[in-house]
């Protein structure tokens, strides 16, 4: 390299090479035995590894950026508005899964006291509560990929809004394949697209006390089957079918979308595009819990859509056995907050989890056959609330610890999808089986519901000893 002067100004020359470098100060010429040449100086750019992000989309860039963004104001975990998700979780909980639970009193109501389903059987009526929960969870996919696409808050309202005109439009009803298309399909899909943002953004906002929180929450559910089962008799009772159905989802909806307006994400998703089905064919631990779900799914309703007709089976009121599915929801809100805080405070979610799901299943086939009085069926309807509500509430934390928190919302929905064959098929064979029986031996229903709830037991313990195969360890 030579120095050339041309009158005041000093130039730097290097030969034409591969490759040159700028004079930051003055300029730089650029010399090849011609005269030489001025080019005007640009300071170095230093090498960014980022601007290889331009060969990716505009919307994986933006998701980057928003995700950068979102960590680094991310509040802490455990404290603070992580206690108001809490409330807001419990509150979307009151009518998503209350209304489910509560079902069994339109069950006794439309078989045994409505002239206009007089007549109907009990597998028909109960295709309209199984329909339900079975949408809920059949689009469970979409809903959590909805949420985590275009954020919680607007899923959440538009949930809300479908939930309403679901219950209005099922008012209007003249057969019974209309309220399977607006209380049964039309309510699923609404309460989908609400509940998967509400029970994912608690596995967000905790870590230390993600059991306990997700319990607190998920107990809206039994608390709102409570308060809802003698509500419902009373409305219907009261001001007709048409009615109660118009008030609850111009209530219901109205209180989901109010509570979307509030709900807030801790730790921003990944804005997928598309659906990663890799988990069902390569997680073993995935699929272990999914089958979990499958076998749970053929039972966990029956008995909340049962109990109330077993009551009037047995010689109790109609009244008495809206009580006694009330006391069944108390005893799974209770199960929720009392299971989830066992879970945290040493046992281990998946233990836990176990132990509950097998407690559930020796109570139906042990206890529910000799229930045949009012203070027996009563104990017998607040255990079985306790044990069911602990898998309620450790389910969306086993996933969390499973799975992390990215894009929750979509991987519980695919855990929950395993619920819709049987949330469809099993109250419609418990109802065949009592169908069968005249209605009035519910032995064979209680054997089978028993028996899907002892394998889901099984797949529970496998996962277990898949994750940890140390017998005395919390997991």
């Amino acid at each position: 390299m030579s120095m050339a002067t041309n009158g005041p100004e000093t130039y730097s020359s290097v030969p034409v090479d591969e490759s040159f470098h700028t004079d930051a100060e003055a300029g730089a010429t650029l010399h090849s035995g011609n005269p030489l040449v001025e080019i005007p100086a640009e300071p170095p750019v230093p090498f960014d590894s980022t601007k290889e992000l331009l060969c990716e989309s505009p919307d994986s860039i933006s998701g980057e950026i928003d995700r950068k963004e979102a960590s680094s104001n991310v509040p802490p975990p455990d404290v603070g508005f992580a206690w108001v998700m809490v409330v807001i979780s419990f509150i979307v909980h009151i009518i998503d899964v209350g209304y489910i639970s509560s079902y069994g009193v339109w069950q006794q109501y439309f078989t045994e006291q409505s002239d206009f389903f007089a007549g109907t059987s009990n597998i028909a009526v109960s295709m309209v509560g199984g329909l339900a929960p079975f949408t809920m969870v059949l689009v469970g996919i979409p809903s959590g990929w909805f949420a985590d696409r275009y954020g919680y808050k607007l899923a959440t309202i538009v949930g809300g809004a479908m939930i309403a005109v679901s219950y209005v439009l099922a008012s209007f009803s003249t057969q019974l394949w209309h309220l399977c298309l607006t209380q049964g399909v039309l309510f699923g899909i609404g309460n989908s697209i609400s509940y998967f943002p509400v029970i994912s953004s608690i596995g967000g906002w905790f870590e230390k006390r993600r059991g306990l929180a997700t319990g607190i929450a998920v107990a809206g559910g039994g608390i709102g089957g409570f308060i809802l089962s003698p509500l419902v008799r009373w409305m219907l009772n009261t001001i007709g079918w048409q009615w109660t159905l118009r008030v609850m989802g111009l209530v219901g909806g109205g209180v989901v979308m109010l509570c979307g307006l509030i709900i807030r994400q801790r730790i921003a998703t990944q804005n997928k595009k598309k659906f990663d089905f890799s988990l069902f064919t390569k997680n073993v631990k995935f699929i272990l819990m999914f089958c979990a779900t499958i076998w749970m799914g053929l039972a966990y309703q029956t008995p909340f859509v049962y109990l109330s007709k077993y009551a009037t089976a047995i010689g109790l009121s109609p009244d008495t056995g809206a009580l006694l599915v009330g006391l069944l929801n108390a005893g799974s809100g209770f199960g929720r907050i009392f299971v989830g805080w066992v879970a945290d405070a040493g046992v281990g979610h998946l233990n836990t989890l176990a132990m509950t799901v097998g407690t559930a299943s020796i109570l139906v086939l042990v206890f529910w056959p000799f229930a045949t009085s009012f203070v027996s069926v009563a104990i017998f309807a607040v255990l079985l609330g306790v044990a069911i509500g602990g898998l309620t509430s450790l389910l969306p934390a086993a996933i969390a610890h499973a799975f992390g928190t990215a894009n929750l919302s979509t991987i519980t929905g695919m855990v929950y999808t395993g619920y819709g064959p049987g949330n469809l098929i099993g109250g419609p064979a418990f109802g065949a089986l009592l169908d069968a029986q005249a209605g009035r031996n519910f032995i064979p229903s209680i054997m089978y519901c028993g028996s899907m709830m002892f394998g889901s037991f099984l797949f529970f313990v496998a996962l277990r000893f898949q994750v940890e195969r140390k017998l005395f360890t919390r997991v």
